[in-house]
């Protein structure tokens, strides 16, 4: 499940009385392509 492996979740939509109507989501998930170094470079700088 792409749910449980993602880092950041982002959602697109608009607020309509109260509630949010999303019309798109877009996960970010942690690639087995980056090198590791560049991935803990990048969560430190995001903390």
């Amino acid at each position: 499940n792409n749910f449980e492996q993602a880092t950041q979740l982002v959602v697109i939509g608009e607020m309509r009385n109260n509630v949010f109507h999303a019309s798109e989501m877009l996960m970010k998930c942690p690639s087995k392509y980056n090198d590791p170094s560049e991935l803990e470079l990048l969560n430190t700088a995001e903390s």
